[in-house]
């Protein structure tokens, strides 16, 4: 996170936001940027395959951006007798 000049701003919270049903993600709780203006966050994508976007907000702005979850591989396979 930067200021108009490009100066890294310190202690600024961050926050960022996925959808509430479907594809998305949960974010780990908002976090202050450090000394060079950085921050990080743990994400956690739900099971649901698809596209959607995520809102990161510090301060008065926000920015959007397109993430997209994949599916993966069967976590497990049940057989079932037919008749």
């Amino acid at each position: 996170l930067t200021d108009a000049f490009g100066n890294p701003v310190v202690g600024e919270t961050v926050a960022v936001v996925g959808p509430p049903a479907g594809a998305g993600a949960t974010f780990s709780a908002p976090a202050a940027t450090d000394a060079d203006g950085r921050t990080s966050f743990t994400a956690a994508a739900t099971a649901a395959a698809g596209g959607y976007t995520v809102t990161v907000t510090a301060g008065a702005a926000s920015q959007t951006f397109a993430l997209t979850n994949t599916a993966g591989p069967a976590a497990a396979v049940a057989l079932t007798a037919g008749g």
